[in-house]
C-alpha cells in the first residue's frame, strides 16, 4: 500500500484538529461549564420551590401570592439571562476554535 504525502498530511491535519476540539471541550466542561451548571442548578431548585409555594397559595388564596409571583418572574428572568450568558461564552469559545481551523 502506498500513501501519498498529501494523504498523510490530510490525516495528520485531521488528527491535529480533532485534538484541538477535544482540548476545547474538556476545558469547557471542567471550567466554565461547572460554574454555570452550579449556578443554574441552584436557580432551578429555587424556581421549583417558589413554583410549588405559589401553587399552594393559589389554592388557599394567600395574600402573598402577588409577591411570590413577582419573585418567580425575577427568577425566570435570571435563569434566562444566565443561560444566554452560558451560550454566549460557549459560542465565543467555538469561534476561537473556528479561527484556529481557518489558519490550518
Amino acid at each position: 500500500m502506498r500513501f501519498s504525502l498529501s494523504t498523510l498530511c490530510g490525516v495528520v491535519r485531521t488528527i491535529h484538529m480533532g485534538l484541538w476540539v477535544l482540548w476545547t471541550e474538556i476545558r469547557w466542561l471542567l471550567g466554565a461549564d461547572l460554574t454555570y451548571r452550579g449556578r443554574l442548578e441552584a436557580l432551578r431548585h429555587r424556581q421549583s420551590v417558589v413554583q410549588s409555594a405559589l401553587a399552594c397559595m393559589v389554592t388557599l388564596v394567600d395574600p402573598r401570592h402577588k409577591q411570590l409571583a413577582a419573585d418567580l418572574a425575577l427568577l425566570e428572568e435570571d435563569l434566562t439571562r444566565l443561560e444566554a450568558a452560558q451560550e454566549a461564552q460557549r459560542k465565543a469559545l467555538h469561534q476561537t476554535l473556528c479561527a484556529r481551523f481557518a489558519e490550518c
